[in-house]
């Protein structure tokens, strides 16, 4: 089931968070986006457990995607497709930035439509971002 992270949530959302970064934490302080109506935070939930989720920031009819995770106990299963379109519905175009070595996103990305746009060189720790975009009106 696809909602919006809430405060009851932000926890588990920390903890799976960890393990795409362990610094996750710290680099997101999703209490301060909660109350912020430019962020767009939505989860995957089945059978009570956090699946996935995906955080961006919309303003106007543009919105950045920041982060989109999938534990790796359920990727396969549609849910990253799921929550990119949770926030498509929102916006006319999207953008968002990849690691260049990050397959796994590289390849759902490019089944829903993303095109690079542009490279940001060594962005990340020497390893290129890649610059997508996907235009939906």
């Amino acid at each position: 089931m696809l909602r919006r992270i809430t405060s009851k949530d932000l926890e588990n959302v920390y903890n799976l968070g960890n393990l795409y970064d362990s610094r996750f934490r710290e680099k997101y302080n999703l209490e301060e986006y909660l109350d912020n109506n430019i962020y767009v935070m939505n989860l995957d939930e089945k059978d009570g457990i956090i699946t996935g989720f995906i955080i961006g920031t919309l303003m106007e009819k543009t919105a950045e995607i920041l982060l989109i995770y999938v534990d790796e106990k359920y990727r396969g299963q549609k849910i990253g497709k799921a929550l990119l379109r949770s926030v498509e519905d929102k916006a006319e175009e999207i953008i968002l930035e990849v690691s260049k070595n990050n397959v796994v996103a590289l390849n759902l990305y490019n089944k829903s439509g993303y095109q690079i746009i542009s490279t940001r060189q060594g962005y990340y720790n020497g390893i290129d971002a890649l610059v997508m975009k996907k235009v939906l009106k």
